[in-house]
């Protein structure tokens, strides 16, 4: 773990936060153990009865990416875990993905029945994790009157990124839902600047993998500062990059007792973002060494199928969903590598910046050990602004600072082309960066350009007129196309298409559907090749677009 926090000092006017850790915690964990089942027998679910063990919105993203259940679906047996339980073992976690359970037990014969039974494939010792003693600082700001554009102090990490053009369209993440597993969310739903997600009802859901019987609001400060780098909505004071998206809270981190169960905990957080139908995942954990040599990560496992966090995040992205992972903070440390799951394979490992555009030396370098570009990108992350559970703004250092920013504008991106896929959205933002032909170790292919990522997605070379409140895209089109309007509208929206004949080929009243902001225009391969005339009268406003059908 990279980035988290128990004491705090202040010198001159600097806040500092960094990893602290009690002698009286350095056990190792000697009860808890990893339990492998080698299949799923004996299940109460069907693949054929997905709603019953996903979301109603994750049944639906299932069906618009057109993913496949799969028997890594189905939770684990309930029989093998009765079987457990009768035989004296306390199971404190369970991972579908992963297939089995963690168990808590003082009997170690208890332990050799449970490794003899017959679907048992692996039995692991789960040992306690080394703190990395990496120093994280936090300057409050000084401000205190407003600022003269609507983002206040979160400017310059937004216009960096282009993402005020997306926001200039009217994407802000609406509809897209972005799980966030940290260590705790404290005050979070009392803070001013956060009060919309809260008011509308768009914190989908909350988690604490540690200790269930804790409130995500109340168990570290970390998760809070994420949030609000994307929540946050006070204009002309701070606003996020994000503000409008929904989100799932989850704990998988315990901040001030280190196990390596986190990995496993970590795993669980990304099956609780999929069963919700999230759409996107941001963290900001890492991991490395443990107490004993024999369990460390080296980096010979940064390979991005070694380590079990790894094995969590290749499912999850086959699962549909799309990963940012803060590279670490080890750039000036000896491993100064990035640590696992960064190392993960078609996710975003994200680096740091500072706000000139230039590599931040804390952040964790790459490539991954097989020689994969890593980071693969970089956002802000050297004097971020951010919110604390105080309610007040202070400037952050910090991978974990960067990969938020970043993941707030990736949903942005992902709500104005929510048809493409996560690795179509992934593909789309590593072609904007900065340095995408000529990618590095610092800053992998670079710092994106959302305005880019924009234009690929919605066709080659092509950039909407932004005097008007519409788009249609791709331009060129084959057999269908969008239309995606750039704010919500409440009067009469009507579409008429004609051909250069002036023969009106397609009329709609789309009125009572404005609010959904996204129209498809399907099977027009009917269509002659050639020109067309959109007419789109707006609340009494008519403009007019020319678009070509290959």
């Amino acid at each position: 773990m990279f980035i988290f926090i128990k004491t705090r000092i202040f010198i001159s006017g600097f806040l500092f936060f960094w990893v602290f850790h009690s002698t009286s915690n350095a056990q190792i964990a000697p009860h808890k153990y990893w339990v492998q089942f080698a299949d799923k027998q004996h299940s109460d679910f069907s693949l054929d009865k997905p709603d019953e063990f996903l979301s109603l919105r994750a049944v639906e993203r299932r069906e618009i990416y057109n993913i496949a259940y799969d028997s890594l679906d189905l939770p684990v047996s309930q029989y093998y875990c009765n079987t457990i339980q009768q035989l004296g073992g306390e199971i404190l976690l369970r991972s579908k993905w992963l297939n089995g359970v963690v168990v808590y037990t003082t009997d170690t014969t208890v332990l050799d029945t449970i490794r003899k039974l017959s679907f048992v494939k692996q039995l692991r010792h789960i040992r306690k994790k080394k703190l990395q003693t990496n120093t994280v600082s936090v300057v409050k700001n000084s401000f205190s009157s407003g600022f003269n554009t609507i983002y206040g102090q979160a400017n310059r990490q937004i216009t960096m990124l282009k993402g005020d053009f997306l926001h200039h369209l009217g994407y802000r993440g609406e509809h897209t839902l972005i799980t966030i597993l940290d260590a705790g969310f404290t005050n979070a739903d009392t803070i001013p600047a956060l009060s919309a997600i809260f008011k509308d009802n768009r914190i989908v859901a909350t988690k604490n993998f540690v200790n269930q019987n804790v409130s995500v609001f109340g168990r570290h400060s970390h998760g809070t500062a994420v949030l609000s780098t994307m929540a946050a909505n006070d204009p002309y004071q701070m606003v996020g990059t994000a503000p409008n998206a929904d989100f799932a809270l989850a704990i998988t981190e315990d901040a001030y007792s280190e196990f390596v169960i986190e990995e496993y905990n970590w795993v669980r957080g990304l099956e609780f973002a999929d069963s919700l139908g999230s759409k996107i995942v941001t963290t900001s954990l890492g991991y490395t060494q443990f107490d004993t040599s024999s369990q460390n990560h080296t980096y010979q496992d940064m390979d991005g199928k070694t380590t079990i966090a790894a094995q969590g995040a290749h499912i999850a992205v086959e699962k549909g969903l799309l990963l940012l992972v803060a590279a670490a903070n080890e750039g000036n440390s000896a491993w100064h590598y990035i640590a696992t799951p960064a190392d993960a394979i078609d996710i975003l490992a994200v680096g740091a910046v500072d706000s000139a555009g230039h590599y931040a030396s804390f952040s964790s370098t790459g490539p991954s050990v097989d020689g994969r570009v890593k980071p693969e990108v970089a956002a802000m992350g050297k004097q971020s602004t951010i919110i604390y559970p105080d309610g007040n703004i202070y400037q952050g250092n910090g991978t974990s600072f960067a990969t938020p920013i970043l993941c707030g504008l990736t949903a942005c991106l992902w709500e104005a082309f929510p048809r493409k896929t996560n690795l179509e959205i992934r593909d789309a933002i590593l072609k904007s960066s900065s340095q995408y032909e000529h990618p590095d170790s610092l800053l992998g292919y670079g710092i994106p350009d959302f305005q880019k990522a924009f234009s690929l997605l919605a066709g080659t070379n092509y950039l909407p007129d932004t005097t008007n409140p519409f788009v249609f895209y791709p331009n060129p089109f084959t057999k269908d196309f969008t239309l995606a309007l750039f704010n919500y509208y409440s009067g009469k929206v009507d579409l008429q298409i004609y051909d250069t004949t002036g023969r009106l080929v397609l009329g709609e009243d789309l009125s009572n559907q404005a609010m959904q902001k996204i129209f498809y225009l399907h099977k027009l391969d009917t269509w002659h090749s050639g020109v067309y005339f959109v007419k789109l009268t707006i609340d009494k406003k008519t403009y007019s677009q020319k678009i070509i059908k290959q």
